[in-house]
């Protein structure tokens, strides 16, 4: 008989999407498809700094050691991937916005680097900059677009329900583009997207659309509890 179990389809770059697969299956034994739609390219980058401003743990460049300096972090995982890379957090935020809030709030009193990927949104060195804080930004990785592998697109043609769990406005436009693009004859399955935030709903259309359900807070535990629930 043909498996219609409910599937999961994620499409971060690897290790994350390896870690995300390890936090879901421990809710609920789940049918785990990864096809990342994004890899990470570290640049040889080793800018000077007295503490940095991080929006992802892929900011940190390989040669940086954080030497007791200052980190301002968004999310737990970039927090702990700054602690483990020897940087003292001072603050952990939920999103990009949150974080431009605080720090306007209690400016530190040093200058602040941001290191970003290439495809950033928030504009988080600019409006620091614009309200009087010493505030620049480092481009320290790209996110270089993958296509959808076979073993997702033939899940695409079976009779299941695929949940699609989708982080960032890049990925979602990336996986709304590829999706959308397939002849309706090659899609038998039924999509319901998770998506982080509404800044990444924002970018869906078509069947990607048509089943969406957006995190109550911008992180990874608010997105697998949404996934386990789907699940059952």
């Amino acid at each position: 008989m043909p498996n219609t179990a409910p599937a999961v389809l994620l499409t971060r770059p690897l290790e994350a999407a390896q870690r995300f697969a390890r936090a879901i299956g421990n809710h609920a034994p789940v049918d785990t498809v990864i096809s990342p739609l994004i890899s990470i390219e570290k640049l040889d980058e080793d800018p000077e700094f007295d503490a940095v401003i991080l929006t992802s743990e892929n900011g940190i460049p390989t040669k940086v050691e954080g030497r007791g300096r200052g980190a301002y972090c968004v999310g737990e995982r970039t927090a702990e991937a700054a602690q483990n890379a020897g940087f003292v957090v001072n603050l952990i935020a939920n999103c990009a916005h949150d974080l431009v809030e605080a720090l306007l709030k209690s400016p530190p009193k040093i200058p602040l680097v941001h290191l970003r990927g290439e495809h950033a949104r928030g504009e988080i060195a600019k409006k620091l900059a614009a309200a009087g804080l010493k505030c620049e930004e480092v481009v320290t990785y790209r996110q270089l677009a993958e296509s959808l592998s076979s073993e997702a697109l033939d899940l695409f043609r079976s009779d299941r329900k695929i949940i699609l769990p989708l982080f960032s406005p890049r990925s979602a436009i990336l996986a709304n583009r590829q999706i959308n693009d397939i002849p309706t004859e090659r899609l038998n399955c039924r999509f319901h997207t998770v998506a982080l935030s509404d800044a990444v709903a924002k970018n869906l259309s078509g069947v990607l659309a048509q089943n969406v359900t957006v995190a109550d807070a911008p992180n990874g535990h608010a997105m697998q509890q949404i996934v386990a629930r789907l699940l059952r």
